[in-house]
């Protein structure tokens, strides 16, 4: 099945994680999940790391809350509307844990708890001597070594002996990390990215596996295809193209931002189905029935927009002699904020979700549509 260091556990960082996100997953993870599917390699975060993931989405509703407070007095004050304040319930912490727990059930990763047995005087020589991943400055490290040792003791006690950890920190290609990690005997690949780790998985299994995996993504993909029409006419009954859309895209699209007013639409075109993925089933959505799998399909379309773009670089100046009418100066020169109407052509991708069933054989003989995504 597999060639020499295939990995047996992948490991994510927490820059990683927030990178995939808690709705759209992006390209990236989504063709890494469809290997570890296939593969049936488990994906699994650090304690440490679901616990600041978790903190990110708690700082996020207690910045939340206090602009919705705002948001209800400059109601109250500009429209009279008089409501009671909003309050966050007392047990919203739970809830947001159980939150985040089902939807990384739902994207079938597992979190393995930190170790009892790190040894504090160990860590507390390394915190001293600034033994890596502890570095040299701001008392940093103590959160990247009990990551490191919970991934190597968890690697120990379930005898893998072939790990990968993907994570954007250089921290642990450092030699004293490496040194760590030979003392366990184990082979823990170091990655920067989920495109990186994909390749390596590709590079590690057979070629008769990875022609395996290659079949059977373009045998979804050539049965999508045959149901193209019905997707073009769901994609324009039910997609909304959204200013945000338009200027940045969806988390499928390529990178072409445009930054300005959007004036008008004056073309949509349905170019082509580009891409067909496995999806995470969503916590929301009841597991799918047998011999059923979601998948998300990516509809390129081409956009022609008419814009006016910021006119940024046009503000006015003011002479150092004048600082004293600063004001006085900027505001009887009336500078327009957009610029001239301008033209252009956008690629998009429209993001359906759908469920594909299949046949006993596990032929695809039915595509049921279910919404459509363009965040």
């Amino acid at each position: 099945m597999a060639i020499k260091n295939f990995p047996k556990c992948i490991y994510f960082d927490t820059n990683i994680i927030r990178k995939i996100g808690i709705t759209n997953h992006g390209t990236p993870f989504m063709e890494l999940k469809e290997l570890t599917e296939m593969l049936k390699i488990p994906i699994v975060l650090p304690d440490c790391v679901w616990m600041e993931w978790l903190n990110d989405f708690n700082k996020k509703i207690i910045k939340e809350e206090e602009q919705t407070k705002y948001n209800l007095r400059d109601f109250e004050l500009l429209l009279g509307l008089k409501q009671k304040e909003f309050m966050l319930p007392d047990d919203y912490a739970d809830k947001l844990i159980i939150t985040i727990r089902e939807k990384l059930k739902a994207m079938d990763i597992v979190v393995v708890a930190t170790p009892e047995n790190i040894s504090l005087k160990d860590l507390v020589a390394m915190a001293a001597f600034k033994i890596k991943p502890f570095e040299e400055k701001h008392e940093k490290g103590f959160r990247d070594t009990i990551i490191l040792y919970t991934i190597l003791e968890d690697m120990k006690n379930r005898k893998i002996k072939d790990g990968l950890y993907v994570t954007s920190d250089n921290v642990y290609s450092h030699e004293d990390v490496l040194k760590i990690i030979e003392k366990y005997r184990v082979n823990l690949k170091i990655v920067s990215s989920l495109e990186e780790a994909s390749i390596h998985i590709k590079n590690a299994v057979t070629k008769d596996v990875k022609k395996s995996i290659e079949l059977k993504k373009q045998k979804l993909m050539d049965f999508v295809e045959t149901k193209s029409t019905e997707v073009f006419d769901f994609v324009k009954k039910e997609a909304e193209l959204t200013e945000t859309f338009i200027t940045k895209g969806s988390f499928l699209s390529e990178k072409q931002d445009i930054y300005g007013q959007v004036e008008r639409v004056s073309e949509l075109e349905l170019v082509e189905i580009e891409s067909v993925y496995e999806a995470s089933e969503s916590p929301s959505e009841p597991p799918p029935p047998k011999n059923n799998e979601w998948i998300s399909i990516s509809v390129k379309v081409r956009l022609k927009v008419e814009y006016l773009p910021l006119a940024i670089f046009n503000k006015p100046g003011v002479k150092i002699q004048d600082l004293s009418k600063f004001r006085e100066v900027v505001d009887s020169i009336p500078t327009p904020f957009f610029g001239q109407p301008t033209e252009t052509e956008l690629m998009r991708n429209i993001v359906v979700y759908a469920l594909a069933v299949k046949a006993e054989s596990g032929d695809y003989v039915d595509l049921i549509l279910k919404k459509v995504s363009t965040f």
